[in-house]
């Protein structure tokens, strides 16, 4: 069967019946792959460059003619109508194609979509986007000047506004990161960090990050000590990035509460009511500092004195930082 289509097919070619030649291309996908459908796929696409040429030169009879033989093929019906019916739209097209008006674009693919199919248009649209997407490089690495410039030629287009408008924040919310970098005002670095998620690719970015997670690895160590100074010390001003504070927060919960139970095993027992006191005052009432105020009541006999402030305050709700300063 498949060697009878085929046979089929190179009659039809031969004979230029290409109406038929497709329809049995469409019929069996398979003959596709041969020679004769990829010769008749070339011719058209010859004959297509041609009529554009022709349409430019204003002689439009002698473009309908070079496609004439392909207007019963119903896979190309689409865009030879453009030429046999539209040549003022598609000469527009062509014109705003030429000078990379890509708003007229736009505007016409909306209008008449099969432009959109076109090879030539997607050519144009693809080398667009990789500009974009190369500007889009350069930002993030580092070479926000030289984007912002480049983007300057696309402020004027508003098909593609927002991914202009997009680009140029990045590029101001990275500058601003590495304004930041240069004054070594990691606070402000890492809050623009955790602002905006798309600059994470960026190797100053990763390499902040690899200290954050290493930092709050050992604290994690001083915690399980109760070793709060330590903590403190470690930490520095990052203590202050508000986009980190729940982080920030559980270190120190931890770090207090290893230190009351090293207190309470150490039968240091005014000194594990103090931390308590403070613990509360600080974070809150918390199921965890429940169990240790219970065991320290065990262990002493004596029932610790809580405020209704203190109950009422909840650990998920804020906290002070400066009471531990």
């Amino acid at each position: 069967m498949a060697s009878k289509n085929h046979n089929k097919l190179q009659i039809y070619y031969k004979e230029e019946r290409f109406a038929l030649a497709y329809a049995l291309c469409e019929k069996y996908p398979e003959l596709k792959d041969t020679s004769e459908y990829q010769k008749m796929e070339q011719l058209y696409e010859q004959k297509f460059l041609e009529a554009q040429k022709k349409l430019l030169l204003n002689k439009v009879e002698e473009a309908k003619e070079l496609l004439q033989p392909f207007i019963t093929i119903s896979s190309k019906y689409a865009t030879t109508k453009l030429i046999l019916q539209h040549h003022k739209a598609f000469i527009e097209f062509l014109k705003a194609m030429a000078a990379k008006e890509y708003d007229k674009l736009a505007s016409l693919v909306k209008k008449y979509p099969v432009f959109s199919t076109l090879a030539s248009y997607i050519s144009l649209q693809n080398e667009l986007f990789n500009t974009l997407d190369t500007i889009h490089q350069d930002i993030l690495h580092t070479e926000t000047k030289r984007a912002l410039k480049e983007l300057e030629q696309y402020h004027s287009f508003n098909c593609i506004e927002e991914e202009v408008h997009n680009l140029i924040l990045l590029a101001q919310n990275v500058q601003m990161f590495l304004n930041n970098y240069e004054e070594n005002n990691f606070v402000a670095c890492y809050e623009i960090i955790d602002a905006n998620k798309n600059i994470t690719s960026m190797q100053l970015v990763q390499l902040l990050q690899k200290h954050w997670e290493q930092t709050v690895q050992k604290c994690r160590t001083y915690a399980a000590e109760g070793n709060i100074v330590a903590i403190k010390e470690l930490l520095g001003e990052l203590v202050h990035i508000s986009t980190r504070q729940d982080t920030i927060k559980e270190l120190f919960c931890l770090s207090f509460i290893g230190k009351i139970e090293q207190e309470l095993l150490k039968k240091n027992y005014a000194s594990a009511e103090n931390f308590i006191y403070s613990y509360l005052d600080i974070f809150g009432l918390d199921s965890e500092i429940q169990k240790l105020m219970k065991s320290y009541e065990k262990r002493t006999s004596r029932k610790l004195a809580i405020t209704a402030k203190e109950s009422a305050k909840e650990s998920g709700g804020g906290w002070n930082l400066h009471d531990l300063y």
